[in-house]
């Protein structure tokens, strides 16, 4: 091994043993968290925005009650295609690239 003890987030000081909390976060558990808030986030902003949206596509459609849940639901089927994308992405890109990319396209998204 590294000499290191713990996972890849502990954060050890110079004995081994894992760091009072008074010490600064671990860079890396600080970015994953903002990844995984990132994230959080603009899955609200998009139930949020269809939440909104549905009232008038309903008026414009006439919608059944059972419509307007699919039309609702069918958030989760497109994360799902995305998910079944971002796999094989990530291993032919490497996984930080393909995050960055994400969020970048979260970005744009919610802007435009």
């Amino acid at each position: 091994g590294n000499g290191r003890r713990g996972g890849a987030l502990s954060h050890n000081n110079a004995n081994g043993s894992a760091a009072s909390s008074s010490s600064k976060p671990n860079r890396e558990l600080v970015k994953l968290v903002a990844v995984a808030a990132t994230t959080a986030a603009t899955l609200g902003y998009d139930v949020g925005s269809m939440a909104g949206a549905i009232i008038p596509i309903d008026a414009h459609f006439n919608l059944s009650s059972i419509q307007k849940e699919l039309a609702m639901g069918s958030l989760n089927f497109v994360a799902a295609g995305g998910a079944l994308i971002g796999g094989p992405v990530a291993d032919r890109y490497g996984r930080k690239k393909t995050v960055g990319l994400t969020c970048w396209l979260f970005l744009v998204g919610t802007i435009f």
